[in-house]
């Protein structure tokens, strides 16, 4: 079940092994949240359909994500994507 969960948090591309540097990494608006997904609001579309989302207040606790659905919300100001993502994994090294 997913609950509302609106709020900036940060997010960036992943590859699988290196961590994104600071100037790889944006805010985006985070709509919802369940213990398998998330979703969220950003000016791009994402440039990997995997990510590294940062989530909670500092100190972060940082995710892998899949993107599974990308969709422009022409009904929303600015024309944002709409990220679906399922949880893979919890990054804790």
């Amino acid at each position: 079940m997913r609950h509302p969960y609106t709020c900036r948090q940060l997010v960036a591309a992943f590859d699988g092994t290196r961590l994104p540097q600071q100037e790889e990494v944006s805010w985006a608006m985070f709509r919802d949240v369940s213990h398998t997904g998330l979703s969220f609001l950003s000016k791009s579309k994402p440039s990997s359909k995997l990510l590294v989302v940062a989530v909670g207040p500092a100190p972060f606790s940082f995710l892998v994500a899949e993107v599974v659905r990308t969709k422009r919300r022409n009904d929303l100001e600015g024309r944002p994507y709409h990220v679906g993502c399922s949880v893979l994994r919890e990054l804790t090294e």
